[in-house]
């Protein structure tokens, strides 16, 4: 009988230490913002518990800022709506544009205010003010985006207004945390933080716009006068819009760190 080789041992594929990934292999990191605990590394829950618990630890500021937000947005939008209408609409929808672009203006405080509650810090009621030229920039920034938005949902179906939210939501928090001192290099930076999670700032945004419309469940109630409607979205959506503002800001913590 013929004899038989000796079967030959295979070898043994080199394992790549634990904690590395195998030649040839991206490690996946944190620049896709997934963890065990959600989209951006946060579970969304936590995060918007975790604002509303914020809030109600030290409202008054972020409260006022809300209020004073608001209730210019409300007087200068029914200021702009009064104006024109018919043939010189146009006219009517720079008129909205200016007024949103002074409530964004104003909002600078906001920013701050929620970013420091993001951040667990305490922060003076004359921060906002230090810097005068902040509010030069804040306003740049507010004119280009509440045009997009304006404009965006009078034409292409609204989508134009959609992307304008989803590129240049973070350009406050970027100046109140010191990113840009300019408007134009703070709506930079925030198109850079959104890069490749678009889709899921859009998704968070409808989310928490459906709990900011919460708070302007009064101008639904008939049996109340204009006035008290009125009055009343301005106190609830300076409530819902200080709980967003500083989900906002946590949104903004977790992507700058990554940036």
């Amino acid at each position: 009988m013929a004899k038989q080789k000796p079967k030959s041992k295979a070898k043994a594929t080199p394992q790549a230490p634990k904690g590395t990934a195998p030649k040839g292999r991206a490690v996946k990191g944190k620049a896709k913002l997934k963890s065990s605990k959600g989209s951006f590394g946060i579970n969304l829950g936590e995060m918007f518990f975790g604002s509303v618990e914020a809030f109600f630890k030290s409202p008054l500021q972020s409260m006022a800022a809300g209020l004073i937000t608001m209730g210019a947005g409300a007087g200068l939008y029914f200021w702009a709506e009064s104006l024109l209408d018919g043939n010189e609409g146009y006219l009517r929808t720079l008129a909205i544009i200016l007024a949103a672009t002074v409530m964004g203006t104003i909002a600078l405080p906001w920013y701050f205010y929620s970013l420091a509650r993001a951040e667990g810090k305490k922060i003076s009621w004359a921060a906002p003010f230090s810097n005068p030229r902040l509010f030069w920039a804040q306003a740049v920034c507010s004119f280009w985006l509440w045009a997009a938005i304006t404009l965006g949902y009078r034409y292409l179906l609204g989508i134009p207004a959609l992307v304008a939210v989803v590129f240049y939501a973070f350009h406050g928090y970027v100046i109140a945390d010191g990113g840009a001192d300019r408007g134009l290099a703070a709506l930079g930076n925030s198109v850079q933080l959104g890069h490749g999670r678009r889709l899921g700032l859009l998704m968070i945004a409808a989310m928490l716009s459906v709990f900011f419309v919460l708070g302007a469940s009064t101008l639904g109630m008939e049996e109340w006068s204009q006035t008290a409607k009125v009055a009343g979205a301005v106190v609830g959506t300076a409530l819902t819009g200080s709980i967003i503002m500083i989900s906002g800001a946590k949104i903004y913590l977790v992507l700058e760190k990554d940036l």
